[in-house]
C-alpha cells in the first residue's frame, strides 16, 4: 500500500528535459524560412522549449515566434 504512495506524480523539469536536443542543433540546417518555422514549432511543442528562448536563439521578436507557433498549432490541429 505504501509503495503506490511513493510513485512519483511530477518530474521536476531538468529530469523531464534532461535528454532535449538543443535549440542551436534543432535550428542548424534550416535553408528557408519554412524550415525554419517547422523548427521552431517542433522546439516548442515537442521538445518544451519557451517562446522567449526560441526568440533569442533566432534573433526574432518573442512575438513573432507566438505567431509561427500559432499557426504551426492550427496546421496540426486541422
Amino acid at each position: 500500500m505504501l509503495k503506490e504512495k511513493s510513485v512519483l506524480k511530477e518530474v521536476p523539469r531538468i529530469q523531464r528535459f534532461a535528454d532535449r536536443p538543443s535549440l542551436e542543433n534543432l535550428l542548424a540546417n534550416t535553408s528557408g524560412r519554412e524550415d525554419r518555422d517547422k523548427a521552431i514549432v517542433k522546439a516548442c511543442l515537442e521538445f518544451g522549449y519557451t517562446q522567449a528562448q526560441v526568440a533569442v536563439a533566432t534573433g526574432l521578436h518573442y512575438s513573432t515566434v507566438s505567431r509561427i507557433v500559432r499557426r504551426g498549432e492550427s496546421r496540426l490541429n486541422s
